[in-house]
């Protein structure tokens, strides 16, 4: 499959990037969220939003409004499958049990894929406030470690969202780590720091 129009200024991706977004604003996030789901409606791609648990209504208004601009049938969308939303609290799987949370989003996107109806899956999620909610941070690294292995399975592109004000830099400079990709200032870069799972583990020494 050839390169992607994602929404993310005048980058294109190929099927199985993982892009880390960083923000500072909501209007950034929301801004974002909106351009990703008009793209992948458009497209008639399998399009999945992790909605944050904090901001939820209000992301949800975002990807209804993709409605109102460009004539995309929402509700259509929703209702035939293309379109799924996410609520963290729906998310069941604890960050805990790392095996389970990765087989889950594994059998999501085969199920999805195995239809025969969509060419690829487009994910988008904000994950800020699962590292507040996870017992420690670690986990959720782990877990953006572990989806890198997942990714040339199916055809998906997965967008992480994160926002600057509520996750600590520490924290995002490893998450960094875990993309090839990243998303800042509306602008697409290569992350030279990216380490591979293997390379993650031995860094942190397991």
């Amino acid at each position: 499959m050839q390169t992607l129009d994602i929404g993310m200024g005048d980058y294109r991706a190929a099927p199985s990037e993982h892009i880390c977004a960083l923000y500072s604003a909501s209007a950034e996030r929301d801004a974002l969220l909106g351009s990703y789901v008009r793209n992948a409606l458009r497209s008639r791609h399998k399009c999945v939003c992790i909605l944050d648990s904090a901001e939820e209504a209000q992301m949800m208004q975002v990807v209804t409004n993709v409605g109102n601009d460009d004539e995309i049938d929402v509700p259509a969308c929703s209702a035939s499958g293309q379109l799924e939303l996410v609520g963290a609290s729906e998310t069941t799987v604890p960050w805990s049990r790392l095996a389970d949370k990765v087989g889950s989003w594994k059998g999501a996107i085969a199920g999805a894929m195995n239809t025969g109806r969509y060419e690829c899956v487009r994910a988008i999620g904000e994950m800020s406030s699962s590292v507040q909610d996870a017992p420690g941070a670690r986990e959720v690294l782990d877990f953006e470690s572990e989806l890198n292995e997942l990714l040339p399975l199916y055809p998906q592109i997965v967008v992480c969202m994160y926002d600057l004000n509520k996750v600590g830099g520490a924290f995002v400079v490893d998450v960094v780590s875990m993309h090839r990709k990243v998303f800042i200032r509306g602008t697409v870069v290569d992350n030279p720091y990216y380490l591979s799972p293997t390379e993650w583990l031995t860094t942190t020494g397991e």
